[in-house]
């Protein structure tokens, strides 16, 4: 095995600065840095080094070198039901129920509330689906959901699947009742 004489490191090591040439624009930037003078604050009159302004200085150059982090976006936390157009949320004008549960108005989109606040105290879909008012001015909604074949009979025969669906038909079914009149009931 051979060692390495101190000129073949001597050599190496020009190899390697000659890699690492600065350019121009890099050299005057540590030019000048050489050139540079510690500041006044720096030095104590006695001619000694100010422990707490170096280290300010230490401070300042880690925080300059640190990565920013940067977030793509910000934007206000919301729940689905707020209307993404801009528009102002709607409230509830009065307590509204189904099935005797009060409805949450922060899980409803403007337009559940905006029909829940037009729906009028009736019978639809058959007489299926009832709508009263309380003694309180509150509305409830109330239909049979005990078993499978009721709730069947909201899909399959009145195409309602949601509440948004439930409420459109009972404004429509207010709007024109003779469209939606069974075909069994008898004008008396």
């Amino acid at each position: 095995m051979a060692t390495k004489t101190k000129t073949d490191t001597t050599a190496e090591q020009l190899d390697t600065v000659k890699q690492f040439a600065l350019t121009p624009e890099e050299m005057a930037a540590v030019l000048a840095a050489r050139t540079q003078t510690v500041a006044p604050a720096a030095i104590a009159p006695s001619g000694s080094v100010d422990i707490a302004a170096l280290t300010q200085a230490l401070v300042n150059a880690i925080n300059s070198t640190r990565d920013v982090k940067v977030k793509p976006y910000q934007r206000k936390k919301r729940n689905p039901y707020y209307p993404t157009d801009g528009s102002p949320r709607l409230t509830l004008r009065r307590k509204c129920l189904q099935h005797g549960i009060e409805f949450d108005a922060e899980q409803l989109y403007n337009e559940d509330i905006d029909a829940l606040n037009k729906i009028k105290p009736g019978r639809y879909c058959g007489g299926h689906v009832r709508v009263i008012k309380r003694k309180d001015g509150a509305i409830d909604i109330d239909y049979p959901v005990r078993t499978s074949s009721d709730k069947l009979k909201l899909l399959s025969t009145f195409g309602i699947t949601s509440i948004t669906a439930l409420l459109q038909r009972i404004l429509a079914e207010k709007a024109d009742p003779v469209k939606y009149k069974p075909a069994n009931e008898d004008d008396d």
